[in-house]
C-alpha cells in the first residue's frame, strides 16, 4: 500500500476560499480527535443552487510514489467528506491543475449526491482511481501539479455544507 500526500487541510496549508469556505476545528475526523491533526475544509453553500469552492497552491508530483513506484490509472485519489444535509446536495468537484489556480490545463473528478452515505452529518471515504478524472481543460500533465480546487453545489433544496480532510 502506497499512499502520497495531496493535502491534510491543517495549519500547515492556506486555502483561499470562496461563497463560504473556511478550515475549521468544530468537524475532524474520529482518528483526528488527539494530537494535532484536528481540522478540515469547510465548504459552506448558503443557498438552493449555490457554489462554494476552495483552492490551493500544492506542488505534487502524481505519476510516481516516493520509492520510485510509476503511479497508475489504476492507483486512487483517497479522501474524506462529511456532509450536511445530504438531500440539499448536488455534488462535488475536485480539480487537479498544472498552470496554477488558474486551472487552465486541468483534471477534474465529478461526484453526485447519490455517492455520499446515507442520512444527514455524515462521514463519507471516496477511494477515486486517478483513471476517472478527465481533461477539464488544457493539456494537463499529473507530473507537474501544481494546485487543488474544491468546489461543493447545493440543489434547489436549499443549503448545504460539505468538510474534506485527509486527502
Amino acid at each position: 500500500f502506497q499512499r502520497k500526500k495531496i493535502a491534510f487541510f491543517e495549519d500547515d496549508e492556506t486555502w483561499t476560499t470562496t461563497n463560504g469556505g473556511s478550515q475549521v476545528t468544530t468537524v475532524s475526523r474520529p482518528e483526528e480527535w488527539t494530537g494535532k491533526a484536528r481540522q478540515s475544509l469547510r465548504l459552506y453553500c448558503s443557498a438552493g443552487s449555490s457554489t462554494a469552492s476552495a483552492s490551493c497552491n500544492i506542488p505534487l508530483n502524481l505519476s510516481v510514489f516516493s520509492n520510485g513506484k510509476t503511479v497508475t490509472d489504476n492507483d486512487l485519489i483517497s479522501f474524506h467528506t462529511f456532509h450536511g444535509t445530504r438531500n440539499n446536495l448536488s455534488c462535488v468537484k475536485i480539480d487537479f491543475s498544472t498552470r496554477g489556480t488558474t486551472f487552465a490545463h486541468s483534471y477534474r473528478a465529478y461526484i453526485d449526491e447519490e455517492k455520499f452515505t446515507d442520512g444527514d452529518h455524515e462521514w463519507t471515504k471516496f477511494n477515486i482511481r486517478r483513471g476517472a478524472f478527465t481533461t477539464l481543460s488544457g493539456t494537463p500533465d499529473w507530473a507537474k501539479v501544481s494546485a487543488v480546487r474544491l468546489t461543493a453545489k447545493s440543489n434547489t433544496g436549499g443549503v448545504t455544507t460539505v468538510h474534506f480532510d485527509y486527502m
